[in-house]
């Protein structure tokens, strides 16, 4: 039986971004780090943001190879 999806579209993007950005949002990163961190946390909160994004388009990338076969 051959599977209907064939790609993964905007609404499971926005999906899985805006779950993975409220998560961590929700479970107190920032204010985690900024206690260790002081001044620079800003840093470290960025980086954090910007692997959460590398591993969402990674996500979704594996999805668009899986379902496009």
């Amino acid at each position: 039986m051959k599977s209907n999806i064939r790609f993964v579209n905007a609404f499971m993007a926005f999906y899985i971004i805006h779950t993975s950005q409220i998560g961590m949002g929700i479970l107190g990163v920032p204010r985690i780090v900024y206690l260790e961190s002081k001044k620079d946390a800003w840093i470290s909160i960025l980086l954090s943001g910007l692997f959460v994004s590398l591993i969402t388009w990674l996500m979704i990338s594996i999805l668009k190879k899986t379902y496009t076969e």
